[in-house]
Parts: C-alpha cells; sequence; structure tokens
C-alpha cells in the first residue's frame, strides 16, 4: 500500500542544499528525489537515535527500542552494542529468562 504524500514547504539552510546538489549530480536525480531520499535517511537515524536513548534511560525495553527504531530486536542490540550502551536487564533477569528457555527447549 502506498503511504499518503503531500506537499511540505521548507526553507533549508545553505549547507543541506550544497550536500543535496552534490549528491543529485553524482546519481542523476531530480533535486526532489534527493531530498526526500536524505529526508528519509535522516528519520531513520533519528528513529534510531531515539530508540537507543530511551532504552539508555530504562525509559523503554530492548522490544519498543527495536520498534521505535522500525527494526528487529536482533539489529536493535547490534546497534547498542556498536554504541557501547549497555544493558537494562539485570543478572537476576537474565537467569530468569535463560531458565524459562531452557524449560522451553525441554518441552519441544
Amino acid at each position: 500500500m502506498k503511504m499518503r504524500e503531500e506537499v511540505v514547504s521548507v526553507r533549508l539552510e545553505g549547507e543541506v542544499l550544497k550536500y543535496a546538489e552534490q549528491r543529485r549530480k553524482e546519481e542523476k536525480v531530480p533535486m526532489s528525489v534527493m531530498i526526500r531520499k536524505l529526508l528519509a535517511l535522516g528519520v531513520e537515524y533519528e528513529r534510531l537515535r531515539r530508540g537507543m536513548e530511551l532504552y539508555r534511560d530504562r525509559k523503554a525495553s530492548l522490544g519498543k527500542a527495536g520498534e521505535i527504531a522500525g527494526i528487529p530486536v536482533t539489529q536493535m542490540m547490534d546497534w547498542l552494542i556498536r554504541f557501547g550502551v549497555k544493558s537494562n536487564i539485570t543478572l537476576e533477569e537474565y537467569r530468569a529468562g535463560l531458565e524459562h528457555a531452557r524449560k522451553a527447549l525441554r518441552r519441544s
């Protein structure tokens, strides 16, 4: 299903325009296409940054952080490791999860 599109007027700083123009020429696409592409990448980055920030500050679980970022939990874990964000899981929670996994494996 195609997402709803809307025309939005926005002022861009000189450096942003300069970079967009450079990339537009490299990729040989219209400026509007390049601006949309760069904006989409910025949104993707912001979602990831926000998810990691909320997880780091213990305001979101690992699953919720991944949901905010729009990526699977396993990818969220990779990003958290890359950026040095410590796990929010306590040793007790880890042990309980491990025991739960062992029981689930025994049942199957």
